[in-house]
């Protein structure tokens, strides 16, 4: 990635957080009087033109504001410190996490209402990957919940992204091995966004993936889809949050 200067690097927080709420093109005015900023228009569309001339935003049309690229919410997801330390949420995710290991004793009914509790806390498609050492070789087990979370979204009006995306859902095994292919090694959440994503029906979305271990030395993984406007901020410590509390409710049941 192209390096910016601070100044821009503050910018296109500003207009990714900005278009994460609104859903729409960010425009200077808009990102001045939200912000209270001091620079002025006139400087703030030149600093725009400048992102959008490295790759970081994108101007739908002529006289619409800016949107983040792949490459502009990838920057911002490297650099925002915030993605490691926004607890909202957290505190109900322990609650609803650590009290299946009551309720349901049984592995595969505990993954499968671990998934239902993921995009339930996250708004977003989730996927649990059954840890490996669970697995037969020929049958891959993943939970799936959450795609009308999907279809509350507007980047997702058109019938044809959605089509492709549940055609995708459906093929359990290919999703279930990519998903676990994910994983990048001393990363505790990976995260991929647009065009990074393999499967073609996921280059409109981000996901995000993380690690939980299982008592009998496997692991499995969680996983999120929703659109590349995703709140970041929130989301990321919530599958990590998941993720470490799945490891311990069963690495408890040895």
């Amino acid at each position: 990635m192209h390096p910016i200067s601070p100044r821009q690097e503050v910018i296109l927080s500003c207009v990714v957080e900005t278009h994460i709420e609104t859903a729409a093109p960010v425009g200077s005015c808009l990102l001045r009087e939200r912000y209270h900023m001091d620079y002025s228009p006139a400087t703030l569309r030149n600093e725009m033109g400048n992102l959008e001339d490295l790759g970081y935003l994108a101007q739908p049309h002529t006289s619409s504001g800016r949107v983040p690229t792949d490459q502009g919410y990838r920057y911002y997801v490297d650099t925002c410190p915030a993605l490691a330390s926004d607890p909202s949420g957290l505190e109900a995710v322990d609650a609803g996490v650590l009290g299946l290991s009551i309720e349901t004793r049984e592995t595969e009914p505990l993954l499968e209402e671990a998934s239902r509790r993921l995009a339930d806390f996250t708004r977003e498609a989730s996927f649990v990957v059954a840890p490996q050492a669970q697995r037969a070789p020929s049958r891959v087990r993943l939970y799936f919940q959450g795609s009308t979370h999907i279809l509350e979204k507007p980047e997702f009006q058109d019938v044809s992204k959605v089509r492709n995306l549940f055609r995708l859902f459906e093929e359990k095994s290919r999703l279930a091995e990519w998903i676990t292919a994910q994983q990048e090694p001393g990363r505790e959440v990976s995260v991929r966004i647009g065009m990074e994503n393999e499967p073609e029906a996921f280059h409109d979305c981000s996901v995000i993936f993380a690690r939980y271990d299982s008592a009998e030395g496997g692991f499995g993984t969680l996983a999120i889809v929703g659109p590349k406007r995703m709140r970041y901020t929130q989301t990321i410590p919530l599958v990590s949050r998941m993720a470490a509390l799945m490891s311990r409710i069963l690495e408890d049941r040895i």
